[in-house]
């Protein structure tokens, strides 16, 4: 999967975050990933510590949002630094999440189980609403 022309964009860090965050992660022959919380209530859990082997602006992207909504706390290594990644958790914590280190290469979360609501501006684009979690 991927859909630039610099080249393949793999999707398995991706993958490997929420697999660790307790979703069952299934992709087609043709390419579609389902994934899907198999945690208590359909929810995700808190992964730990979620290693990165090169930092993926993607990735952090992916697994901060999916960690914000999870019950219990996550710390990604080797996250992105990029401001986009410290805009994101911003809105993240403006919605309930609890998110510091955003802008390093360590990045702690406790997310706030699905539920949240709240506004935050993004890039100078105003975001507002909630977060909520699957279920």
């Amino acid at each position: 999967p991927g859909g630039c022309d610099i080249g393949a964009r793999p999707v398995d860090l991706h993958l490997h975050g929420f697999e660790a965050l307790g979703a069952k992660v299934e992709v087609t022959s043709d390419g579609v990933v389902h994934a899907m919380a198999t945690g208590p209530g359909g929810r995700l859990k808190g992964a730990g510590r979620i290693h990165l082997r090169f930092p993926s602006v993607g990735a952090t992207h992916a697994i901060l949002v999916a960690a914000a909504l999870a019950d219990g706390n996550t710390v990604i290594d080797n996250a992105a630094a990029e401001p986009e990644v410290a805009d994101l958790a911003s809105m993240l914590s403006a919605a309930g999440a609890r998110i510091t280190g955003a802008g390093t290469s360590v990045i702690s979360i406790e997310g706030i189980g699905g539920g949240g609501g709240g506004g935050s501006s993004v890039g100078g684009v105003t975001c507002g609403g909630g977060v909520r979690g699957g279920g």
